[in-house]
Formats: structure tokens, sequence, C-alpha cells
């Protein structure tokens, strides 16, 4: 991995109020000030967000991080796990020390699903480096990197390869045709400065079809709960053999009482025929991430934590967590910090108190 595409480790953009609260810590504390541009923030996730952690979790994300080298089973991982005093927390999801290692962890995830999981292949894909932000759509465009270099590696690791040319296509579809000829235009497609491989080809769920011919997995980029979503998913389910990756789905950021009764349908048929091989939504207080074959883990912020990255493990879960339990339990986590005894004022008691009353707020507004 070059260090230089990660030059500065600071972490993720704030909310106003947190931030006012985390930089009034930060000077009683003479830590780094935690506030950075919002335009940054939209540059995918920064490097702080990717903290070396444990040397424990180390052995643990070395599974499924290696490039090139399939993980053990998950069989194999949750007998390890049986030995530990805390199996839950052994089974915790790290996170990624880099993007590029966030890549590898995701490709690997997915190939290990491919593999080994029998009749599934239905796989999502979620990253969201703001979750915090008050944003009418999809974030796309913040997360562009990362899908960007996903999808290369995907494609490559799924196409078969003959005299040294890749057999087969792997198909992306955009929601319509405007954000087919914006990633067209934005990844160079059919041009020598291509930032794809010639086997992935763009599409638009607005007229575009597979060609099942050629495709050997279809990709569906930031998918809608739309007519021809819904028409697509029921056509898909004749091909159960193809595999269908779902990236960013971008009704995830809105209640279900934003839709009507066939649109719900459709969200509950992909919430429950897909499996979420890799998942990591950043929050100002922290992060929510999972591997398969690992469990959904939240991680608190803690300036207690420096050597560990400034994350500390607080819970894990089986199945995706609703946002009010992830609150509560970072809730929780904070309330319970015991700050070593210092003279004067206890800036992490007034950073619990604080952002216990941010998280009560807006544990109100949605789900993770």
């Amino acid at each position: 991995m070059d260090p230089s595409r990660y030059p500065s480790r600071r972490p993720p953009c704030l909310p106003s109020l947190s931030l006012v609260l985390l930089g009034l810590l930060a000077s009683l504390l003479h830590l780094p000030h935690p506030c950075w541009g919002l335009r940054e923030a939209a540059a995918f996730l920064p490097s702080a967000v990717w903290p070396s952690l444990s040397h424990q979790g180390a052995h643990r994300r070395l599974a499924v991080r290696r490039p090139g080298v399939m993980a053990a089973t998950a069989a194999e991982t949750a007998s390890t796990a049986t030995e530990t005093a805390d199996p839950d927390f052994f089974m915790a999801s790290d996170l990624p020390e880099s993007l590029d290692d966030g890549v590898a962890i995701a490709v690997n995830s997915t190939l290990m699903m491919l593999n080994e999981a029998g009749d599934t292949n239905r796989i999502r894909i979620e990253f969201d480096p703001t979750a915090d932000a008050m944003k009418e759509f999809h974030s796309l465009k913040q997360s562009q990197e990362f899908v960007l270099n996903y999808l290369r590696r995907i494609a490559l690791h799924l196409l078969p390869e003959k005299e040294g040319e890749k057999e087969g296509t792997v198909r992306v579809f955009l929601p319509d045709h405007g954000w087919a000829a914006l990633m067209r235009r934005d990844w160079r497609i059919d041009t020598p400065e291509s930032l794809m491989p010639s086997c992935v080809k763009i599409a638009a769920l607005t007229g575009d079809k597979p060609d099942y011919s050629t495709d050997r997995a279809i990709v569906l980029l930031s998918p809608e709960l739309t007519d021809p979503m819904q028409q697509l998913w029921e056509e898909l389910k004749e091909h159960p053999d193809l595999p269908v990756i779902l990236v960013n789905p971008g009704y995830d950021n809105r209640p279900a009482l934003h839709y009507q009764a066939l649109a719900r349908n459709l969200r509950d048929e992909l919430t429950t025929e897909t499996e979420t091989v890799w998942y990591l939504r950043v929050y100002s207080w922290g992060c929510v991430a999972r591997f398969w074959p690992l469990r959904y883990s939240v991680w608190l912020q803690d300036p207690r934590y420096q050597s560990q990255g400034g994350y500390r493990l607080v819970q894990t879960y089986a199945s995706r967590p609703t946002r009010n339990m992830v609150l509560k339990a970072v809730d929780n986590a904070i309330n319970e910090m015991t700050p070593q005894k210092e003279e004067g004022a206890n800036p992490l008691k007034a950073m619990a108190s604080g952002v216990s009353n941010i998280l009560s707020t807006m544990g109100k507004i949605t789900e993770v």
C-alpha cells in the first residue's frame, strides 16, 4: 500500500454541536482539534477512521484482508471464537486501516460468500463515510473512490481468464441514464485512459437489460425502489446462479413510510434475500462495521484509547442492529466512562453528557 495516498490522520467531519464539545475536549487534553473541512469529509474516509487496533484484532482481520489469499472458512472462525473468554467480541469486525485495506476486505468477503455460502449469491456492500450528514441524495459521489476500486478488483476476480484475456462481462447498473453517463465520464469508460477494465460495462436501469450470454455478475449501484428496479429483480430470479451485488442501496437512507406498499415489499425482499458482507458507516461519535462472516460491531471514539487508534469496541450484534439499538449501546458506553482522576474540570464527563444528549435526539430520526 502506498502511504503517500493517505498522508493525514484526521477524524471525520462532525455536526456543529459535537464539534464544539470535542473541540473543547481537544483543547483541554492538548489533542489535535477534530474539526476539518466538509469537502475533505466528502473525499471518502480519512485515515483516522482506519485505526490500527489490537494485536488480536490484527489476527482477526488477516483472514479477510489480504488480496489473493482466501480467508479461513466461517466454521473455522466460529470454532476459534469459542476458545476465547468472550466469543462475541472475538467475532467483532475491526475497522480497516486504510481505504485500500477496506477495499481488500470487501473484495475478499465477497469472494468468501460466493465460494463458501452455497446458494447465497445476492450480496450487499454498504459504505457511508458521512452517515450523520443531512443530505437529500444518497452519497454515491462521496464514496465513489471506494466503489471504483472495489468494482475494478471484484470484476478481475470474478471473471475467468483465457489466453491472457478476461472472459465475460460484469454489468454495472445505475439508477438512470444520467447517472450512467456521469459514471462513464468519470471512469473514462471506452477510452484508452479508462479506470475500469474493459470487461466492466455500464448500464442504466431505465432501458438497459443484462446480457445473460456474457454477463458473469450484475452490480446494482445505488439502486432505488423504482419500477425498473423491481422488474430487473424479478427477472434476475430466473437466473439464480448469476451473482448479484448491491452497492450502497439508496433506499436505506429513507424510512419505510416514505414508500408505497409495493415499494416496501420490494425493500423487504432486497433486505431478506441479500447478505451484507461489507458494511461501514461513520458517525460523529464513531463507526458501525461488519465484514462477513464476523459480527456487526459498534466502535466509539474514546480519547483514552489512543494506542488503539482512538476507538473502543462497545457492542457486537449477530444481525444488523437498528439505529436505536446502536445509539443505546453508545449512550450506555459513554455513561460508563470512568476517566482517570485529575484536578479541575473533567472533560470526558462533560463530553459524555453533551454527546449523550445528541444521541438521544438523533435516535428518533431514522435507523442505521
